[in-house]
């Protein structure tokens, strides 16, 4: 045999011995994840479907829909879309309660399992929201009605328990709030009624190293908004004014915490496309409008760029596409996908960021009593 097929051997089985050593540590393809939460006055459970962003598809996971506790409320708050939220850092989900906030790991095939002493701490939580700050996880719950006691903060612990931070309730005698975003170092918030905030304020709060917050400063307005709620899209938070059919636009200042209106807000929005109930789904400078609750059995949907100064520029035209009563949605990660919600189904719209076009993609059955909040993620 010689030398040179000799060296051909060894390099061969050398290649191959890599190539099988690489299959062996490849590490498993990972999920999306679409988490709704159902709650009512006698349920309080997650479903939860992977999603497929080339296709649309979803798959209801083994075992969903998940009991997220077993404290039920009186009412709950729809069309907010807060309820529940995904740490990525973390691979947790967690979700509002009646008896505080319940906390999950999702492990890689987006399996729910709940954290020992979950839900934590007390009150009517209608509201979830998370910051990253120094590698540690914050966890925020306003309270509103009935037990309007401030804001609930948490650091989450290597364990997945929640411990309340230094202070926290904070402004527990300041009414209560709901619909909280968080942009930087800003926790922003509606200091709400029961249910109409009329003379209200957007309350900023500035986030501690130690998860404690400091309140910052404030926006009033008269809302003139049945359940109000806000929404985050890069920079720029909006708050949808429902029955004067036109949208707020905010300039929050990611250090101080201050906030201007962007020129010209609030900005009209497309008569047809408010007859029924506003939803926002946004993706860093990407963001949706649509009609949940269409009176006329379509979804009305608005792809537009939202500018850095606050004002909003259309990706295409208003579109009309079939969809059973839609009340919230979110973005896919890769801005392939829309996902909607409703008491329905869960369905999927082919989206491209490019051009804001909307293409019917999937459906999932779901035949609930109420969908309070969607979150999506990847594990």
């Amino acid at each position: 045999m010689s030398r040179l097929w000799l060296r051909a051997m060894v390099l061969g089985v050398a290649c191959l011995g890599l190539s099988a050593a690489g299959q062996g540590t490849a590490a498993p393809a990972k999920r999306v994840g679409v988490f709704v939460h159902e709650r009512s006055s006698s349920v309080d459970r997650i479903f939860v479907y992977s999603l497929n962003e080339k296709s649309g598809a979803l798959g209801r996971v083994k075992g969903s829909p998940f009991l997220a506790s077993t404290a039920t409320e009186l009412m709950a708050v729809t069309f907010d879309s807060l309820s529940v939220a995904y740490s990525e850092p973390d691979g947790m989900l967690f979700s509002a309660s009646a008896k505080g906030i319940s906390a999950f790991r999702v492990d890689s095939r987006l399996k729910l399992t709940p954290v020992p002493g979950s839900p934590f701490g007390a009150g009517h939580i209608f509201s979830v929201a998370l910051a990253r700050k120094n590698n540690q996880t914050f966890v925020y719950g306003p309270a509103y009605f009935p037990d309007g006691k401030g804001i609930r903060g948490f650091a989450l612990q290597p364990d997945g328990t929640l411990v309340e931070v230094p202070g926290s309730p904070f402004e527990p005698s300041g009414g209560s709030f709901t619909a909280p975003v968080v942009l930087g170092d800003v926790l922003v918030v509606l200091k709400a009624g029961q249910f109409v905030i009329n003379n209200g304020e957007v309350v900023t709060f500035r986030i501690q190293a130690d998860g404690s917050l400091a309140a910052g400063p404030r926006f009033a307005y008269d809302l003139d908004a049945f359940h109000p709620y806000l929404a985050r899209a890069g920079a720029i938070v909006f708050l949808p004014e429902i029955n004067r059919r036109r949208l707020v636009s905010l300039l929050l200042d990611p250090l101080t915490g201050g906030m201007t209106a962007a020129a010209g807000s609030p900005f009209a929005l497309n008569t047809q496309l408010t007859a029924g109930r506003i939803a926002l789904a946004s993706s860093g400078d990407l963001t949706v409008f649509f009609d949940g609750v269409p009176p006329d059995g379509k979804l009305h949907a608005q792809a537009a760029t939202v500018n850095a100064d606050g004002t909003l520029t259309p990706r295409g035209a208003l579109q009309a596409l079939t969809a059973p009563s839609p009340t919230m949605g979110v973005i896919s990660p890769k801005r392939t996908c829309l996902v909607t919600a409703g008491a329905a189904e869960v369905r999927t719209f082919r989206l491209s960021a490019a051009t804001g076009q909307l293409r019917t993609g999937r459906r999932a059955a779901l035949g609930v009593s109420n969908v309070d909040g969607i979150a999506i993620g990847v594990r």
